[in-house]
């Protein structure tokens, strides 16, 4: 049987399914490190605390993948943060990073690359290359390149960031773990499978280390990308394995219809298929069809809301 691709959204869920999605609150920089950016004793207190509310607004519609709704708000943010701000204020590149995340999460991977390189640099120059913020805007120039599939330069800027996050966090904190599981992706698009798995393994148990168990989205998506790389091994008992405890983990926390759990049942459809298993491909895609529409429905609603409150109700 010839397997038809996902009739609905299929591009939508493809990019879904690149696993460094569910990075966005990590790559996309803390709240906390952009609380910093913004002190500033020019610009009045409740001025600093509506932007920060903002931001705080826009990072939770990124986080539940409703990136439309995102966009308007962080134009909208750009209007008001351009009323105080200089364009080489820490503030106003905290906006740029976000918006190049943004960018990438929509697929537009060209542009967001543009924005993100010119980030970075401003950062390094700005803030020294070992600031969280300059770290975390080069891990995100490495995430673009690597959907660009320019692998051997997204993977010089990964192991900067790794270096980096090692010399200033040490090798057990989550953040290291985070770079080192993110690096994975372009070492298998490379064909270097070993260093993929390496660096997975390595951050895996750093990650259940420091939660506790793998119960946490960071250890779901590292379990994802497991998935992605046994596949890419042909190792499909591995590989489902992998993808199965990645979607438990997702379900439980972020619920069925989070597009990080489509994403995931999608990479599970597609391992069935390439296993040769096409019932279970099917009944698979079935399902995620039904939580597609739920999604669907939500994100309309929330857009219902936001006009109708001109605010975000989650």
């Amino acid at each position: 049987m010839v397997h038809k691709p996902l009739p609905v959204d299929s591009l939508r869920i493809k990019r879904y399914s690149l696993f460094q999605t569910s990075l966005r609150k990590f790559s996309s920089e803390t709240t906390e490190q952009q609380a910093k950016n913004y002190e500033d004793p020019a610009v009045p207190s409740e001025v600093m605390e509506n932007l920060k509310a903002q931001v705080q607004k826009i990072s939770q519609a990124m986080a539940l993948g409703e990136y439309a709704q995102a966009q308007k708000m962080i134009t909208a943010y750009k209007g008001e943060l351009e009323k105080y701000f200089t364009p080489d204020h820490p503030a106003y590149l905290s906006y740029e990073n976000n918006q190049g995340v943004l960018w990438r999460m929509n697929g537009h991977f060209q542009d967001a690359y543009d924005l993100l390189f010119s980030v970075y640099n401003k950062y390094c120059k700005l803030l020294t290359k070992a600031h969280p913020s300059t770290i975390s805007a080069c891990v995100n120039v490495a995430t673009v390149l690597r959907d660009l599939e320019d692998y051997d330069q997204s993977v010089k800027y990964y192991e900067e960031a790794i270096e980096m996050r090692k010399q200033t966090v040490g090798d057990q904190h989550p953040e290291y773990a985070m770079v080192l599981g993110m690096s994975a992706g372009a070492y298998r698009k490379k064909g270097d499978t070993q260093t993929a798995y390496r660096n997975l393994k390595e951050a895996y148990m750093v990650m259940a280390n420091h939660y506790q168990g793998e119960e946490c989205i960071p250890c779901a998506v590292i379990l994802n990308s497991m998935g992605l790389l046994f596949k890419h091994q042909q190792k499909y008992e591995r590989a489902i394995d992998s993808y199965e405890r990645c979607l438990n983990i997702r379900e439980k926390i972020q619920g069925p219809s989070h597009p990080d759990a489509i994403a995931t049942r999608h990479n599970i459809s597609e391992l069935y298929n390439v296993w040769g298993k096409p019932e279970e491909a099917e009944s698979m895609i079935k399902e995620n069809l039904k939580y597609m529409e739920e999604l669907r429905e939500r994100e309309a609603k929330a857009r219902e809301n936001h006009s109708h409150h001109n605010h975000h109700n989650h």
